[in-house]
């Protein structure tokens, strides 16, 4: 997935039907963990294509002219704005666009849209 993509999903939360949730894992709570590993997963992803925006800004902290200063600002006010993690994960898994594997009973399987 790209960082572009994200910009689709909502920025706000919002109430959402339990039974949704529930329906892919049969668990309130395996569902949960299963948005919360995407969510994870999405984070390291926007973590890194932050780090590496801003690497050509890693000098001293006084080295920078204005220009540079308003284009790092620019790139974290970017990034700023996106959806968090969380919400992509939701949104991902109640459209049906996630699988996974259960270690204990071995079965991959995939939430339904």
């Amino acid at each position: 997935m790209k960082i572009r993509e994200l910009r689709k999903y909502p920025r706000e939360i919002k109430a959402y039907n339990i039974d949704q949730i529930i329906r892919p894992t049969g668990n309130f709570y395996q569902s949960v963990y299963v948005m919360a590993l995407r969510a994870n997963q999405l984070n390291e992803l926007i973590t890194e294509d932050l780090r590496t925006r801003l690497e050509s800004y890693a000098l001293e902290p006084g080295d920078f002219s204005p220009h540079e200063v308003e284009e790092r600002t620019e790139i974290v006010s970017i990034f700023e704005r996106m959806p968090k993690p969380h919400l992509v994960a939701i949104e991902e898994y109640l459209e049906g666009r996630l699988q996974w594997h259960d270690q204990r009973t071995g079965v991959t399987s995939g939430s339904e849209g």
